[in-house]
């Protein structure tokens, strides 16, 4: 499972007339899907770590390579649900540097070196290293927090994020139709429940077909219609999980999902309806008897 163990270090000592010995023993280990560590399953999983198939769903728990272990990837492979990982982003700090001073101290005495060298950290989850190089971000807008953004993707060379500037409104749907999937997010609810506002671009979101990813605590037209996935606020992790999620969907439940968002908001947010709506309110207000 280490990336630097290519048999290099015996061919030296070969070529340099050390004696082969015991070259009959050998272990066979599960390859992570590009995988750059901490490995070693055994030292992992006793201290929180855990196997999980592409869709994020915990698959096995033990470290010990054995026939039980290789079954269950193989089914997760032949059901689609590959590849596998060893999930580790939810321990805490200190429990990851436990791990890297038992790994990189004991186990693998040159593998944060290799890592270093290569510029790659673990603690920064990329899209490219688990396979899905396809996704992109695509930021539009002249918002407070834009420097900051591209200061943040310069910093970090992120090369799926594109920051745009902001767009007429007559260019929202061109835009969403190049897009897979739509993202918003509150960080709290005072928004909808406090200031009584809405979010235009949901309306605009399920209404472009794609699946709309939200975080919001409060009731809302994306969970309520079934047009995209909705998160707790604040919580980055979950809102990764529900993108990764959309990710590995078939592009038919993709659609599925789209044209439930975008069915509720052509048949309940049309002006006709909502002018209707509004007269109703505005008449109970004044005291008018409602027409019949």
């Amino acid at each position: 499972e280490f990336p630097g163990n290519t048999g290099d270090g015996f061919a030296m000592a070969y070529h340099a007339g050390a004696e082969m010995v015991n070259m009959e023993c050998f272990q066979t280990n599960l390859l992570m899907k590009d995988f750059n560590g901490p490995a070693c399953g055994y030292v992992v999983i006793p201290r929180g770590g855990y196997g999980v198939n592409a869709l994020g769903k915990k698959y096995w728990s033990h470290g010990y390579w054995s026939g039980d272990m290789f079954l269950a990837v193989w089914r997760e492979f032949m059901e689609g649900r590959g590849p596998v990982y060893l999930k580790l982003d939810h321990l805490p700090e200190e429990t990851l540097k436990g791990l890297e001073k038992v790994l990189w101290g004991t186990e693998r005495t040159v593998r944060g070196q290799f890592h270093k060298q290569r510029n790659e950290d673990y603690h920064c989850w990329d899209s490219v290293e688990h396979g899905m190089e396809e996704i992109h971000f695509a930021f539009i807008g002249d918002g407070c927090l834009r420097a900051e953004l591209e200061a943040r993707v310069e910093r970090e060379g992120l090369k799926n994020v594109c920051i745009f500037s902001r767009i007429e409104k007559s260019q929202v749907a061109v835009a969403l139709s190049k897009a897979k999937v739509c993202m918003a997010a509150l960080k709290d609810d005072r928004v909808l429940n406090d200031l009584g506002l809405s979010l235009n671009k949901l309306n605009d979101y399920l209404y472009s077909g794609n699946p709309t990813v939200f975080a919001c605590n409060s009731p809302n037209v994306v969970k309520d219609s079934g047009g995209g996935l909705v998160v707790p606020c604040n919580d980055p992790k979950a809102y990764a999980e529900a993108l990764i999620a959309v990710y590995h969907m078939s592009e038919k439940e993709r659609e599925s999902m789209g044209e439930k968002g975008r069915k509720v908001i052509r048949e309940q947010y049309n002006y006709a309806t909502l002018a209707k709506q509004y007269h109703k309110i505005l008449s109970l207000c004044a005291g008018w008897e409602e027409e019949a």
